[in-house]
């Protein structure tokens, strides 16, 4: 039975899947039980399995946001350190990974994504800033000074952004350079609630995906319009991190009040099913899926990789 304790936790904004991974932590490389692609994955079924995984990296403090590029290469905001690390597979004993620190100096970092190119964004909502890390190392201010950043996503070439305060979604988009530091547009009021418990995500097509701790979850096209949704809630209790695959037809939730992590399924029609995944984590806080459906997330116990 699902726990409906509430908690707080830092939200983030997940990788932007443009096929790219994130990361979580584990120690079993057990996987979801009749976890399979979603043309064969029978629906109706409830089969969540305690979340099982591979540990990735070792000696981190607290992750607060995760995020994978295509080369399956792990990026960990440590917020106990405020520093973002590297951790490159194989995740095997007795180090987990090859893992290194490619910046620090933050101040609450909760929100990284990374692009196709290999760019690492990262939301510092205690210094009121985006910063993408170039594969270099080189550090760039990307969009205008934030109030406080909570979330952002890559699409493409472009970025998306959150804050909280207000309900409005942002589009940065390159060259980021100028006083606004890119091409930046507002979308105004698009959230339905301007609470910092929000996540952010993006797919490959321009569409970004929000969700709330309102059990709220939003998706908003590039022509400027949006779509809400709730999922059941006796199955669902805190919507607190997002991520979906590059073509954005399946999103995976993180349940901070279940300790749980769920699917949602994109059907004909405009229809949507629910999925349990796996559950019995402890203040789970990010997740991120790539297109072989494996699944990552982060909580108390560090970061970890499951896979179907």
């Amino acid at each position: 039975m699902r726990s409906r304790l509430a908690v707080v936790v830092s939200i983030l904004c997940l990788s932007g899947c443009s096929e790219a991974v994130a990361s979580g932590n584990g120690a079993v490389a057990s996987g979801y039980g009749s976890f399979v692609p979603a043309a064969v994955r029978n629906e109706s079924v409830r089969n969540a399995l305690p979340c099982r995984g591979t540990r990735v990296g070792k000696g981190i403090g607290w992750p607060a946001a995760i995020a994978v590029d295509l080369r399956g290469n792990v990026f960990v905001a440590d917020t106990s350190r405020e520093s973002v690390y590297e951790v490159s597979p194989p995740f095997t004993a007795p180090s987990f990974g090859t893992m290194r620190r490619i910046a620090s100096g933050f101040s609450d970092v909760i929100a990284i994504t990374v692009s196709r190119a290999g760019d690492v964004f990262v939301a510092d909502a205690g210094r009121g800033i985006i910063e993408e890390i170039a594969p270099g190392g080189r550090i760039t201010q990307v969009g205008p000074h934030f109030s406080r950043p909570i979330g952002v996503a890559a699409s493409g070439a472009k970025l998306y952004a959150i804050e909280a305060g207000n309900r409005d979604l942002i589009e940065i988009s390159p060259p980021f350079t100028g006083s606004t530091h890119g091409q930046v547009k507002t979308y105004s009021d698009i959230r339905p609630s301007a609470s910092d418990t929000s996540s952010l995500a993006a797919d490959d097509l321009g569409n970004a995906y929000m969700a709330f701790g309102t059990n709220t979850f939003e998706t908003f096209f590039p022509s400027g319009s949006t779509a809400i949704a709730g999922p059941p809630s006796n199955y669902i209790y805190s919507l607190t991190s997002v991520a979906v695959i590059s073509t954005g037809r399946e999103n995976y939730f993180i349940d901070t009040g279940g300790n749980s992590i769920d699917e949602w399924i994109a059907h004909g029609g405009g229809g949507w099913a629910l999925h349990p995944i796996c559950d019995g984590l402890t203040l789970p806080n990010s997740i991120a899926v790539d297109n072989k459906y494996n699944v990552y997330y982060s909580d108390l116990g560090g970061v970890h990789e499951v896979t179907p």
